[in-house]
């Protein structure tokens, strides 16, 4: 078999599996799976707004709407913008709650993936990550249209 193809699924099991391990812990909690990203992203950057988010991210800014919106109904952001056609994006209390379950089940699933690798293996795999990240970002500027 190709070697691309290969990789292809193998980034496929790896993110099959971690949805796996994730997925009870987070759906007691109602938290969506495409919720995950966007949690984090205004983790990393409060106040931030919806095309700030999208680029994080490097999303269509459409989808990060439509999650955003969900989110907000749902208790997990508020906006804090006072206007209600711009975004200043935080997290509620139901939304700090929310990134530790997924931190914690993140740990488990990733530690149960890489549990065999030494420590220099870990570091290697690590790099490699980044890298390919960094490949993909001066590629297609990062962002899906």
């Amino acid at each position: 078999m190709d070697e691309m193809v290969c990789y292809g699924i193998a980034l496929h099991a790896v993110d099959s599996f971690i949805d796996r391990q994730m997925r009870p812990a987070m759906e007691k909690y109602g938290i969506r799976r495409t919720y995950g990203p966007v949690l984090l992203a205004v983790r990393t950057n409060p106040g931030c707004s919806l095309k700030e988010v999208a680029d994080l991210m490097r999303a269509d800014k459409a989808l990060i709407t439509r999650v955003s919106s969900s989110l907000i109904s749902e208790g997990f952001l508020v906006n804090s913008s006072g206007k209600p056609r711009a975004y200043s994006l935080n997290l509620t209390p139901k939304g700090r709650k929310a990134l530790d379950i997924i931190d914690d089940e993140l740990r488990k699933a990733w530690g149960s993936l890489t549990q065999e690798l030494t420590a220099e293996e870990r570091e290697a795999l690590g790099a490699a990550i980044s890298k390919m990240v960094a490949a993909a970002e001066s590629t297609d500027g990062g962002r899906r249209e």
